[in-house]
């Protein structure tokens, strides 16, 4: 067993070394993207309770910034929803090179436009900001695509894992610039616009990248319409169930990171810095279990072992979050959280990679990603509206996601359908 698992890390080694010059690009891409949905959070978070000339309006009630937080949060990931499945079926069919280009650019626009609706305060530039961002979002789909072009067996496990660290690198990274770079107490000229000039320079540098560096990986184009491909992935029942549990599971991860920078200002009186590295801590958290812990557990223990322990060790951090009321308590139990995080995505996602044909990996990927933004959209709202009347019921309702999802994974046909899977 020890010499099986020595040979699986070598081969992994091998096989990273080797696609370096087109992993990194890939890896920084993802980082960019993830750091545009948690750059606003401590922007946008402190901006709740105060009174006064704001992007949310002068005179505008606190429920009302309440809303408009939950909507501004809402629409990148809806935006991503449908832009997701497009962009990946894309590459399929014109190859992934192309299609991450193209959505760099788009990237790079939004973030030119997030400047410009935080110097003069306009709500609408924002929200249209937000929307070509999600849309161009979908490049992360083809970038986890790429990465499965270029592995197979334990490798695509592990390398889903380090899509998975780029996409935490962004979220630890976001929040954390978002909250320094616009503090004027570090440097005087900060401000709400400068986490977003930092952002763009970051978007032109890995645009050079990607043109000098990246080869294209994918040979086998699909021509088949992008309708046939969408029912022929969702009437295959593994993948019904497998996208069912990932979303529940998504859902419950979306409303605990999006929720709990309201938490920290609202339950512990965060202001917009503390918020940021509150958030980061959680985004390290992440990273060292995508780094460490899934290599470990993926060597111990079987995907379905690994979900149903993944599953259970999650809802019962997320219940007991909900009865701490002390920042120290909540920095504790975010780390069972995260490690539930990079385990039962990693396991999901290879699986539901390894139920399709490789010229349909970029619809696979888009279709996944799709879920996960539909379940950012839905809670970036509840995180808006919910916390408005308690502070701490992100945690609650998040675990009770949770619960749905190892719910259907223990349903009879479920069961027999991972099994057959794996």
């Amino acid at each position: 067993m020890t010499n099986t698992n020595c040979i699986r890390t070598e081969r992994y080694e091998e096989n990273f070394m080797n696609h370096a010059k087109s992993i990194i690009p890939l890896f920084l891409l993802i980082i960019i993207d993830g750091m545009s949905f948690g750059m606003t959070l401590p922007v946008l978070a402190p901006l709740l309770t105060k009174t006064g000339a704001s992007i949310f309006g002068a005179h505008a009630s606190l429920e009302r910034r309440h809303i408009l937080f939950g909507i501004i949060l809402f629409l990148p990931p809806f935006a991503y929803f449908f832009g997701a499945p497009i962009v990946g079926y894309c590459s399929d069919r014109f190859g992934r090179k192309t299609l991450l280009g193209y959505c760099l650019l788009g990237t790079f626009i939004a973030y030119v436009m997030y400047v410009i609706s935080f110097r003069w305060m306009s709500l609408s530039l924002l929200i249209i900001a937000r929307i070509i961002g999600g849309f161009t979002t979908g490049s992360q789909a083809v970038a986890q695509a790429a990465m499965t072009d270029i592995s197979s067996g334990t490798a695509k496990l592990l390398n889903i894992g380090v899509i998975a660290l780029a996409m935490t690198i962004g979220l630890l990274a976001g929040p954390l610039l978002g909250g320094v770079l616009s503090n004027a107490h570090y440097v005087h000229w900060f401000g709400l616009s400068t986490p977003f000039y930092a952002a763009a320079g970051l978007t032109a540098l890995n645009f050079l990248l990607l043109v000098f560096y990246l080869k294209e990986t994918h040979s086998d184009l699909s021509h088949i319409p992008l309708r046939k491909s969408l029912k022929q992935f969702l009437s295959h029942r593994p993948n019904q169930h497998l996208l069912t549990i990932f979303f529940f599971f998504e859902l419950s991860w979306s409303l605990y990171y999006q929720g709990i920078a309201v938490t920290a200002v609202q339950a512990f009186h965060l202001d917009g810095s503390e918020v940021g590295y509150f958030s980061t801590y959680i985004g390290l958290m992440l990273s060292l279990s995508l780094m460490f812990v899934l290599r470990a557990c993926a060597r111990l223990l079987k995907p379905k072992k690994l979900l149903s322990f993944s599953l259970w060790l999650g809802i019962v951090s997320l219940l007991l979050a909900f009865f701490a009321h002390k920042l120290w308590q909540q920095c504790l139990l975010a780390i069972p959280v995260t490690i539930m995080t990079a385990n039962v995505y990693s396991t999901l996602i290879t699986l539901l990679s390894n139920e399709n044909a490789d010229n349909k990996q970029g619809l696979v990927m888009g279709v996944s990603d799709s879920a996960l933004s539909l379940a950012f959209a839905i809670t970036g709202f509840l995180a808006g509206w919910i916390t408005l009347y308690n502070a701490m019921s992100p945690l609650l309702l998040s675990c009770g996601f949770l619960v749905l999802a190892y719910g259907v994974f223990c349903f009879k046909k479920v069961s027999k359908a991972l099994r057959a899977c794996l």
